[in-house]
C-alpha cells in the first residue's frame, strides 16, 4: 500500500495538528508502514496542542517537535493563529511548520507564508496521492533537509 521511503538517519519527532480523524489515522498508518522510524504525535484540539507546545498543559509535559504538520482549517483556533503563536514562542520559533490545506485561495497561501509557515501543501484528495505526498514529505524533511537540533 505504501511506497518505500528511505529510513531517516535519525528518529525525529513530528507533531500533526489535524482535526480530521481519517487524515490522522491515514498519516499514522502511512508513516508506520513506510518504515519511517519517526515519532508521530497527533493532536486534534488546536488549543490543547498550543498549551502543550508552550508548556502550559497541566496534564502533559512540554512538547518540542522537530517538525509540525498543521492543518490550516481547524475548529476553535485557526491554523493562522497557531502559526503566529508558535513563531512568538521561545524555543519553538525555529521549528519548521508544514501547512496542509485544501484551500486554493492565494490570500490564504500568502498569509500562511507571511506568518512564518515553511511549506504550504494542498491536501491530496485521492488515497494514492495522499500516500505519495506523505512519503515524499517525510523523505524531504527527514533525509534531505538539515533540521536544527532541538533544545530540550
Amino acid at each position: 500500500m505504501v511506497s518505500s521511503a528511505k529510513k531517516a538517519t535519525r528518529k525525529i519527532e513530528i507533531l500533526l495538528i489535524e482535526d480530521n480523524p481519517g487524515d490522522v489515522r491515514l498519516t499514522q498508518e502511512v508513516l508506520r508502514e513506510s518504515g519511517a522510524g519517526c515519532k508521530l504525535t497527533s493532536m486534534r484540539d488546536p488549543e490543547q496542542a498550543l498549551a502543550q507546545l508552550r508548556g502550559e498543559a497541566t496534564n502533559a509535559p512540554r512538547l518540542i517537535p522537530e517538525i509540525i504538520f498543521l492543518d490550516l482549517n481547524l475548529p476553535k483556533v485557526s491554523g493562522f493563529e497557531i502559526i503566529e503563536k508558535i513563531r512568538s514562542t521561545e524555543g519553538l520559533n525555529h521549528v519548521p511548520i508544514v501547512i496542509l490545506s485544501s484551500t486554493e485561495n492565494p490570500e490564504d497561501i500568502r498569509r500562511a507564508y507571511k506568518l512564518g509557515g515553511n511549506c504550504f501543501v494542498r491536501k491530496p484528495t485521492e488515497l494514492d496521492q495522499f500516500i505519495h505526498f506523505l512519503t515524499t514529505c517525510y523523505e524531504f524533511w527527514c533525509n534531505v533537509v538539515v533540521l536544527p537540533p532541538v533544545e530540550r
